[in-house]
């Protein structure tokens, strides 16, 4: 095999495994925020990964070259919100795309025929990949992301200015991204009675101004809140 097709195609391997454990950490993001589906999503992707660094091993096994396993380096992303893993992940697997590539024009130059089928599967595989990415950003769900507003330091703010700006990103998101007009979902957030506990329980008309400002920022598409403030009725009933 030739000897830059050879590295390119171990060193892939370790990429592989990182993209593994990078996908894993967006799944463990999401599992903490109280977002499962979306958690569940990328353990699978992490699964799939793990699965893609073995058929390169395998790939290299089969053809007499000795693996060297690198060392892998550790997820370093941090989120400020729900959109932004998804994000992350779309850019991921379009750099992935561009390490295929490059195993793919090494094995033309060394005139690697084998190689060169062997990649094609990973070609049309992260084609695939960068639209699956893509989707899960905006893919006309009705309603996105079940946000989880559970604390009011660090998600609310202290006068609501968190969850303002979120709401304000959010919407923005959705304009650009959104394939025409004709889509309006209702953006859903669960702030788990800390709007009450930022701006007082009782104190209705600081809040019914806040919930007034969200409802302005979020438009044109829809709000739903949940969770105002706590009480000892159903949750589901509070405005």
């Amino acid at each position: 095999m030739d000897a830059k097709v050879y590295e390119l195609i171990n060193d892939q391997i370790n990429k592989e495994l990182h993209s593994a454990y990078l996908y894993l950490s967006f799944a463990d993001y999401y599992e903490e925020e109280g977002l499962s589906g979306y958690a569940n999503y990328f353990e699978i992707q992490a699964q799939e990964e793990r699965d893609h660094a073995m058929i390169f091993r395998n790939y290299l096994h089969e053809n007499g070259c000795k693996v060297k396993l690198l060392a892998i380096d550790m997820p370093d992303k941090t989120f400020a919100n729900f959109l932004e893993p998804l994000e992350a992940a779309m850019e991921h697997e379009k750099y992935v795309t561009s390490l295929i590539n490059d195993i793919y024009t090494a094995a033309l130059e060394a005139h690697d025929y084998r190689a060169q089928k062997f990649l094609g599967w990973f070609i049309d595989e992260q084609l695939e990949e960068e639209d699956n990415a893509d989707k899960m950003i905006i893919k006309r769900a009705q309603v996105l992301p079940h946000a989880l507003i559970n604390n009011v330091q660090t998600k609310l703010g202290e006068h609501g200015e968190k969850l303002l700006e979120y709401v304000k990103w959010l919407r923005d998101r959705i304009l650009t991204m959104r394939a025409d007009e004709s889509y309006q979902p209702v953006l859903h957030i669960d702030v788990y009675g800390t709007i009450g506990a930022a701006f007082g329980n009782n104190n209705y008309a600081a809040m019914a101004d806040y919930l007034a400002e969200l409802e302005q920022a979020a438009k044109p598409f829809h709000l739903s809140i949940e969770g105002t403030m706590d009480c000892d009725c159903d949750r589901s009933l509070q405005a």
